[in-house]
């Protein structure tokens, strides 16, 4: 029978994640584990930029990840704003998703096939977002016949 130490109240646990070690602080106190090393799912990066398909000039406001006149964007993040992935392809919007009272642009990467989903923007350019959803119904329709 293997012995323990009795913890202190707050102990740094290690994971091995790959070849990447992940510090943990176990909280006894109050019975959680907390990530001390990991970034945040979502980093607020305000930058401007011009668009690759239509050449427009956005303005971001720090939540913008894709261009609002023409709805294309680009495969720059491996989660919102850490601006981490190698991959640098084109994002088409292939079709709109509507749920919970939000419409969503569901993108896929012409390049390495990632699919990623982004809440329509107020400035976005409506009468795209629904030309979007009428090419997804035609294929649809098209497919189903």
């Amino acid at each position: 029978m293997v012995k323990h130490s009795p913890l202190k109240r707050s102990t740094l646990v290690r994971f091995q994640v790959g070849a990447q070690f992940d510090k943990f602080v176990l909280s006894l106190s109050k019975g959680s584990l907390l990530n001390t090393t990991m970034p945040k799912k979502f980093q607020r990066c305000k930058e401007d930029f011009t668009c690759e398909k239509c050449g427009f000039f956005v303005v971001g406001t720090g939540y913008t990840n894709h261009c609002p006149k023409c709805l294309w964007s680009k495969h720059v993040d491996v989660n919102p704003g850490d601006r981490q992935s190698d991959c640098g392809g084109m994002m088409k919007p292939m079709e709109v998703e509507f749920k919970d009272k939000e419409y969503s642009i569901v993108y896929s990467c012409e390049k390495c096939g990632l699919k990623k989903r982004n809440k329509v923007a107020k400035e976005d350019d409506f009468d795209v977002v629904v030309e979007i959803a009428k090419k997804r119904a035609i294929s649809e329709a098209k497919n189903s016949s």
